[in-house]
């Protein structure tokens, strides 16, 4: 085996060594935004799964003028009293809050989900709305270069026959 020999030989190996961590390279990064947008997915439908339930189980909904706060009155499981639930957007992040009374929003709420913006294909924007009784909501998820939206709602349907003090 002479010397050019060995030279072209590394010259190859090399080029294909190149092809290889290339390709590797952009699997890893296609297996990062993977994870990334089921990531955000799930936030969301949980965050979705919970404020339909919520909005089923409801007698009463109140969406703020802005859009951005949903309360609602919730008779409990039990049926023997009422839960009042609120939802609050705040700059990116989507807080919630549950109790006896009609909670003031504080940042002692839980952090529902995070990175929150207005939809890249106009879709509307991120917030609460109601039209009659019907409670609606659009919730777009952006971290990093992937977008993730859900748009939902439902009717408060709850009836009670539990008088007393509601939300």
């Amino acid at each position: 085996m002479s010397l050019v020999e060995l030279i072209v030989a590394m010259a190859v190996s090399a080029l294909l060594l190149g092809v290889i961590a290339a390709i590797f390279g952009q699997g890893l990064a296609a297996q990062a935004q993977q994870a990334s947008r089921n990531t955000a997915t799930a936030q969301l439908n949980a965050v979705s799964a919970y404020l339909n339930e919520s909005i089923r189980n409801s007698t009463t909904a109140r969406v703020s003028e802005s859009g951005s706060r949903l309360d609602l009155t919730v008779v409990n499981e039990a049926g023997t009293a009422y839960e009042c639930r609120a939802w609050k957007i705040s700059g990116e992040t989507l807080w919630y809050s549950s109790g006896t009374t009609a909670p003031a929003f504080a940042t002692t709420w839980a952090k529902l989900a995070q990175q929150l913006v207005d939809p890249a294909g106009g879709a509307g924007s991120v917030g609460f709305s109601n039209s009659g009784s019907a409670v609606s909501y659009l919730l777009n998820v952006k971290p990093g270069d992937i977008e993730v939206t859900i748009r939902d709602g439902g009717y408060p349907g709850a009836k009670s026959t539990l008088g007393g003090t509601t939300c």
